[in-house]
C-alpha cells in the first residue's frame, strides 16, 4: 500500500473509534500530557513520537518527546527516529512511567480485550497501519497537552510509527495541518515514510 493509501485509511480511522479506543486514547493522551508536564523535556515541546509494536496491542508501546533546546542536535534525517534522539534514555524512563500508569492499563486491557474478541476492529492486513486508537491518541495530545500547561513549540507536532519508523508521514497527514506539514517540509523535518 502506499503511503497516499495509507493516510487515506488513516483518516477513515478517525471516524470509526470505539468506545474502548475512545476510552483508551482519552487515557493515553491524558497521561503522555501529565508526564511530559511533570518531566518535561529540554525547552519547548517540539515532537511527541508513539511507537508500536502490534496494533492490536495497546500496552505495547514507547513514547518518546523531543525538546526544542535538543532540536539542533537531531539531523532532519532522524526526525522522526526517536531511538537516534539525544535524550533516548529519559524517553526510555516516561515510556516506563507510562506503561505503569493505572488508567492506561486499565483502557489498554479493556481495549486488548475488545480487540480479541472481534468488538473493535484493527488492522488485519498487514498494511503496518496503527490502530485507530493509536491515532486518536495522536489526535487528542495536542489538547491534552496545551490544557495541562504544557509550553508547546510552534512547529509542534506528534504522530505515531510502527517502532521500524514506518507510517509517521500517514499519521501526520491524517492529524495535522497543511501548514504543520508545510512547515515541517521546509525544515527536511517531514517522515519519509
Amino acid at each position: 500500500m502506499t503511503i497516499r493509501g495509507i493516510a487515506a485509511r488513516s483518516r477513515s480511522t478517525l471516524r470509526r473509534v470505539t468506545s474502548e479506543e475512545h476510552e483508551y486514547a482519552a487515557s493515553f493522551a491524558r497521561a503522555i500530557a501529565e508526564d511530559v508536564r511533570a518531566h518535561p523535556p529540554a525547552g519547548a515541546l517540539v515532537r511527541v513520537v508513539i511507537r508500536w509494536f502490534e496494533e492490536d496491542d495497546p500496552l505495547y508501546f514507547t513514547v518518546h518527546a523531543l525538546g526544542s533546546d535538543d532540536r539542533a542536535d537531531v539531523p532532519p534525517e532522524d526526525a522522526w527516529y526517536p531511538l537516534e534522539w539525544p535524550n533516548v534514555d529519559q524517553e526510555m524512563e516516561r515510556t516506563d512511567r507510562l506503561a505503569e500508569h493505572s488508567a492506561v492499563r486499565q483502557a489498554g486491557e479493556a481495549l486488548k480485550t475488545a480487540y480479541e474478541a472481534g468488538t473493535s476492529e484493527h488492522a488485519e492486513d498487514g498494511d503496518w497501519a496503527p490502530s485507530p486508537a493509536t491515532v486518536e491518541v495522536v489526535r487528542r495530545l495536542p489538547d491534552e497537552l496545551q490544557a495541562a500547561g504544557v509550553r508547546l513549540d510552534e512547529e509542534f507536532a506528534a504522530s505515531a510509527a510502527h517502532f521500524e519508523g514506518w507510517g509517521a508521514l500517514a499519521v501526520l497527514q491524517a492529524v495535522a495541518d497543511t501548514h504543520l506539514l508545510a512547515a515541517l517540509e521546509a525544515r527536511e523535518e517531514l517522515p519519509a515514510e
